[in-house]
């Protein structure tokens, strides 16, 4: 396989696994609301896409299992086979298995044959659609007919009727009779595993010769449907030529019903009415609906087919081309959709350390601003050149303002939508419910929602404990929930949220709850707390063990929990990604999580609040900062070794920067008036003392990576004008460092 076709199979089963992303929902939409029939064409349309690709890429078993299901799908859109529960789950596991054989082929298997599971589901949807009816094989038809007198001869068996038993014997006699002789179910099965004959491309087809069966040419009346799809895939529709093509079936129709040709050339009435009605819809024209219309037609074509064209020669063939890969599939493609006005919109993928380089360059812009500005300032001192830095400034204004532009435009190519990370675990549930005997279903909230891709990939470990632990240790079994009075099924709800700052996820659930009582007993049975500890704990506290390394109520070992790795492993990964979680949870009502993680930013260009110590400047992420205050000397007190100050109210240690960064004492000066900053971090929070407040700065952090790791609290430089740099402050080391001494001076807080 070239390298061209490696990147368009590689495409292809990217697009095909997030088509099959929304299937679930669009499914559960339907068989609530069977009037709506708009989802399951949508889900119909998204199956026959993967069909007819998985064709062309010689993905047999992956087009095989798509076209049966695909089979199920049409008669449910069209009517013919009644909404059920049971059709309904057995369809999203078979999404759930193209899912997992398209993910297979991406990793190098591509079968050729359906799977054991595969098959296995194939089957069970085959006997549930002769249970509900919907059927049109005759066959099939006739032996549902004789299941059913077989049900009806045994309820009679029972009356106590003198008549009764001759009646079912009768019944049984009939049955029998119905039913298909073996030859034919062999013979059908043959025919069955028979693969259809290749199918020709619509650019074949508007040049080859058409035959009736009695040898008569039917060329000039087929020939030019045929050249309509091929126009269609030139990009050259319009709506007139949609209007001559209903003409040109109505003819060709006629002339194949004077050959006795009757039931082809209702099929081209029936294609023609579907694309008659799609035409006076307000649906815009599409690859997807007009391949809808053309498979019908195809067929019609190729069974007339009397001159074959060959396939082009390869090196005549556009590497890569998209239209050239739906044309080998007999797909049209590449028209210009009704109403449209334009072409469709068109997806760049962009290698991350192309993306990188980019952003680096970007950051430069903001030192030269910076730099700009201090020239700005210099000139205006001289008081001899006012207009020039008049103009300066005007020219600096409008800078600035390109580069926050660029710089927010640029951070939006590293957003992705959140389903791109949700949308794998309504599978992940369903499959783990399957195994534990329950019913799930997930809900997901806000997946269409940009957000920083390295911030979802961050967030994929924690999700995929607490999913799995929601459905093993929240959610109850369909017969503990039956005992409850609720649903059978379960219900998880996942949702995301982003504010300028940070990305919050919710993950809360319908199921039993979290007992404090029962983690209670468990952390004294483990010897992680003596039992006066556990009483002394108050219920949030008790639930709270669950964060504890090692802690697990699971009363066994399995391949799904009870080796304690899981919710320390979710605080352990949220915290190094300067994050937290809570946990609110009522027993019997179900459990909510929420993880708040802060937003990584591509570009580290951040707004700070200037600072001097000992006549250095520093500069301080305006993002920690709460406060700014210049606080009389007196109101500083000295407690044991720490100093302290109350603000609105509220008492808060005093570190001076000096001793915060390990490189001066720790003695205030002795000014009138010592200007202090407020910081919060998720660690705490303290106020800083600082020589002065030098203002506003937006800055570039660069890692100093190994060069200071022996300095406490520095994050990064920045570079100032006249050749200057400037230290950036960690806040949050620094608050760390801060606790963490005086937990050492004082000792830790002791517990019963």
């Amino acid at each position: 396989m070239t390298a061209e076709s490696v990147e368009l199979l590689n495409d292809f089963l990217q697009e095909a696994l997030d088509s099959l992303r929304e299937i679930p929902q669009q499914l559960d939409e339907f068989f609530s609301s069977p009037e709506n029939t708009e989802p399951i064409h949508a889900v119909f349309r998204s199956v026959h896409s993967i069909k007819g690709a998985a064709g062309f890429f010689g993905l047999l078993g992956i087009k095989n299992f798509a076209h049966r299901l695909e089979n199920v799908l049409d008669k449910l859109r069209s009517g013919t086979l009644p909404p059920d529960a049971r059709l309904a789950e057995l369809l999203i596991q078979g999404i759930d298995l193209l899912d997992d054989a398209l993910q297979q082929a991406g990793d190098g298997e591509q079968r050729q044959e359906l799977s054991e599971a595969e098959q296995a589901l194939l089957d069970k949807l085959e006997q549930l659609v002769a249970e509900l009816g919907g059927s049109d094989d005759p066959q099939v038809q006739m032996a549902q007919a004789a299941q059913q007198l077989r049900e009806v001869a045994e309820q009679l068996k029972e009356w106590t009727v003198p008549e009764a038993p001759q009646v079912a014997e009768k019944l049984e006699q009939i049955a029998r009779q119905l039913d298909p002789p073996k030859e034919q179910q062999a013979e059908n099965a043959a025919s069955a595993e028979t693969p259809s004959p290749p199918k020709h491309s619509a650019a074949q087809l508007a040049e080859s010769k058409f035959a009736a069966p009695d040898g008569s040419d039917v060329t000039d009346v087929l020939r030019p449907l045929a050249g309509f799809f091929h126009q269609w895939e030139q990009g050259q529709y319009t709506d007139e030529a949609g209007k001559t093509f209903l003409e040109q079936v109505d003819k060709a129709a006629q002339s194949l019903e004077k050959h006795g040709q009757q039931n082809e050339a209702a099929r081209l009435r029936n294609a023609a009415g579907d694309f008659r009605t799609i035409l006076e819809s307000p649906l815009d024209l599409d690859d997807n609906l007009v391949s809808i219309i053309w498979e019908p037609i195809q067929e019609v074509l190729g069974t007339f087919c009397h001159q074959e064209q060959p396939e082009p020669a390869q090196d005549q063939q556009k590497s890569g081309s998209t239209k050239q890969t739906q044309q080998k599939q007999g797909k049209p493609a590449g028209g210009k959709a009704k109403g449209s006005g334009g072409e469709p919109h068109r997806i760049v993928r962009v290698r991350e350390d192309y993306l990188d380089e980019f952003l680096e360059s970007v950051s430069e812009l903001f030192i030269t601003c910076e730099r700009y500005k201090d020239v700005q300032k210099r000139m205006a001192e001289t008081d001899q050149l006012q207009a020039l830095v008049d103009e300066l400034r005007e020219i600096n204004g409008s800078f600035v303002q390109q580069s926050n532009d660029l710089q927010q435009k640029v951070l939006t190519l590293r957003r992705i939508p959140a389903g791109t990370l949700l949308s794998k675990f309504p599978k992940l549930a369903r499959t783990l419910a399957n195994q534990l005997g329950k019913k799930v279903r997930v809900h997901l909230i806000g997946e269409d929602m940009p957000v920083d891709k390295q911030t979802l990939e961050a967030l994929d470990a924690p999700l995929t404990h607490m999913v799995r632990n929601a459905v093993d240790h929240g959610i109850q079994s369909p017969e503990e929930r039956a005992a409850m009075g609720l649903p059978e099924q379960g219900n998880i709800w996942i949702e995301i949220q982003q504010t300028p700052k940070e990305v919050v996820l919710e993950i809360r659930d319908d199921g039993r709850g979290i007992d404090p009582n029962r983690l209670r007993r468990k952390a004294v049975e483990r010897g992680i707390l003596t039992p006066k500890q556990a009483e002394a704990l108050s219920d949030q506290e008790a639930q709270e063990l669950i964060f504890h390394p090692g802690f697990s109520t699971a009363e066994k070992v399995s391949d799904v929990s009870g080796r304690g790795v899981g919710m320390d492993v979710v605080l352990t990964t949220v915290r190094e990604r300067g994050g937290e979680i809570t946990l609110k949870s009522e027993v019997g009502r179900g459990s909510t999580f929420r993880i708040t993680i802060p937003i990584q930013q591509g570009v580290l260009v951040k707004d700070a609040l200037m600072l001097s110590w000992a006549g250095q400047p520093f500069a301080l992420p305006f993002e920690h900062v709460v406060e700014i205050a210049e606080v009389p000397r007196e109101q500083l007190v000295q407690v044991q070794t720490q100093w302290a100050v109350t603000l609105r109210g509220q008492t808060h240690a005093v570190v001076p920067l000096g001793k915060a960064l390990g490189i001066q004492p720790e003695e205030i000066d002795d000014q009138e008036l010592v200007p202090i900053v407020l910081i919060r971090s998720l660690k705490g929070s303290l106020c800083l003392a600082v020589e002065r407040i030098l203002g506003h700065r937006q800055v570039v952090v660069n890692p100093l990576e190994d060069l200071f790791s022996h300095v406490v609290g520095v994050a990064g430089v920045t570079q100032l004008g006249g050749g200057k740099l400037a230290l950036v402050l960690g806040a949050e080391e620094i608050i760390q460092t801060a606790v963490s001494s005086e937990e050492s001076a004082t000792g830790p807080a002791a517990k019963d």
